[in-house]
């Protein structure tokens, strides 16, 4: 980048971490994303009358990129969660309950042989060709 681009970033820093604020969260997070708009093209040699668009367009970006990645993350956790630490409703404990009830009124009609393996199949986790 040019000399002359490399000051407008110096001096309008201020602007471009406000464009960033529209997006994100804070501030901290704002100025680091227009660091990386700085690491991003430094290198690149552009016009001074073209320097603050590009690095605008730059942070705005960036800042719409963390802000997706940030609901997307937010949402992962909410589900998982929500889905880790709810309890049950009293219905389902009331069905759970019942349906328990029922196997264990069904297992106490089978032979002794077939309550082993149906043991070892669904509560040790045994494969068929281990159970037999």
């Amino acid at each position: 980048m040019k000399a002359d681009a490399s000051e407008t970033f110096i001096k309008e820093r201020e602007i471009l971490i406000g464009v960033a604020c529209r997006f994100v969260e804070n501030r901290a997070i704002a100025e680091e994303i227009v660091q990386d708009s700085w690491l991003r093209c430094h290198e690149k040699a552009y016009r001074v009358e073209d320097a603050l668009p590009l690095f605008c367009k730059i942070v705005s970006n960036l800042a719409i990129d963390w802000s997706r990645r940030r609901s997307k993350e937010r949402s992962i956790l909410n589900n998982f969660f929500s889905e880790t630490f709810t309890s049950p409703s009293s219905e389902q404990i009331i069905g759970s309950r019942e349906e328990i009830r029922l196997v264990a009124m069904a297992l106490s009609e089978l032979p002794a042989r077939s309550v082993t393996a149906f043991r070892m199949h669904m509560l040790d986790q045994k494969t068929f060709k281990e159970v037999a």
